[in-house]
């Protein structure tokens, strides 16, 4: 009576012959039908580890970007969702998001996630912006046409207004 070993060892063979049938119309083939297709997986494994080993690379030694540094691009940190425009070589917190669009003023104004550490060495300028500004701001077609209305009383002087004071 053969054994387990020997049946399993005939189960696989079979298996094998059935398989070379389907896939090589030949029941008894010189080689396994799946070589190849392991040496061309083993192959693209391969090629993928050292592709992604070289991004890897390029990414640690080439550091983040710049983008953050152009005229038009609104500056937002990751960590805390602070705002901040690029000027002159500093790095200025603005007050909302529609004081940072206004100082962009940019066509197509960017915003660009940094992330703390990017900016860490970046020397910091003044606070910018308008007080009570909204954050969000309507389409240019969604704009109210109604007429402006301003305040009635000069005040005599020129200059910041405090905040919640309008006029």
């Amino acid at each position: 009576m053969p054994s387990r070993q020997d049946q399993l060892h005939s189960y696989q063979f079979t298996v094998q012959r059935a398989v070379a049938a389907l896939v090589m119309r030949e029941t008894d083939p010189a080689r396994s039908p799946f070589r190849r297709l392991a040496g061309a997986g083993l192959a693209s494994v391969l090629v993928a580890a050292i592709a992604l080993g070289g991004f890897a690379l390029y990414g640690l030694f080439a550091g983040g970007g710049t983008k953050w540094r152009d005229p038009g691009a609104v500056i937002v940190e990751k960590e805390s969702g602070a705002r901040f425009v690029y000027r002159d070589g500093r790095l200025h917190p603005v007050l909302n998001y529609a004081s940072a669009l206004l100082i962009v003023g940019a066509e197509r104004p960017q915003t660009v996630l940094v992330s703390r550490r990017s900016i860490e060495g970046v020397p910091r300028g003044l606070p910018l912006g308008i007080a009570d500004a909204p954050d969000s701001l309507p389409e240019r077609d969604r704009l109210s046409t109604a007429p402006w209305t301003v305040c009635s009383v000069a005040s005599g002087e020129a200059g910041w207004a405090a905040p919640g004071r309008r006029c």
